[in-house]
């Protein structure tokens, strides 16, 4: 009888606290903490100090006017035709109201298909605080296997900020 309660109890503890699933659309998603970011671009802009999580983040300053992100084809990600991007990651700005953007910039065969930004301005509205930003482009209808996604953090005034926890995924 107590080998019986103590699989009963055990089972009850493993299910229980096992991470409720979340239900997604994505067709690929990644995301990276800076702690390990071997294979995206730009990479040289990761520093350690100031982190959202881990030790690492993408600092933008006057050296660097582009941050941390990647340029994957669409036949690398998924064998479906994507239809949007949905890009996250956490911002630290000594500055508020801050200039910058995440860039969605599709390429096939070195032709930009609709280069898009979404603009941090509205959304970092206090300094020396991690702030979220979230942004979905929508891509255009005539992507192919062979478009590459670029996705990358685009810093025009050379303002100093850091990202961290970035997020990158396609529906």
């Amino acid at each position: 009888m107590k080998k019986y309660i103590l699989f009963i109890f055990t089972c009850v503890i493993l299910f229980g606290c096992g991470k409720k699933e979340e239900t997604s659309n994505a067709l690929f998603s990644t995301s990276n903490n800076m702690d390990a970011a071997n294979f995206w671009m730009n990479i040289n802009t990761i520093t350690k100090g100031t982190a959202h999580t881990g030790y690492y983040a993408s600092k933008l300053d006057t050296l660097f006017q582009f941050g941390i992100g990647l340029n994957p084809k669409v036949k690398d990600l998924t064998d479906k035709t994507p239809k949007k991007v949905t890009v996250k990651c956490w911002v630290y700005s000594t500055t508020p109201n801050l200039e910058a953007s995440i860039v969605c910039d599709p390429i096939i065969n070195g032709e930009k298909l609709g280069w898009k930004n979404f603009d941090f301005k509205p959304v970092i509205k206090k300094a020396n605080e991690w702030t979220e930003v979230i942004a979905t482009f929508d891509l255009p209808k005539n992507i192919t296997p062979d478009t590459e996604l670029g996705v990358y953090i685009w810093n025009p005034n050379k303002l100093m900020f850091f990202v961290d926890d970035f997020e990158f995924s396609i529906e």
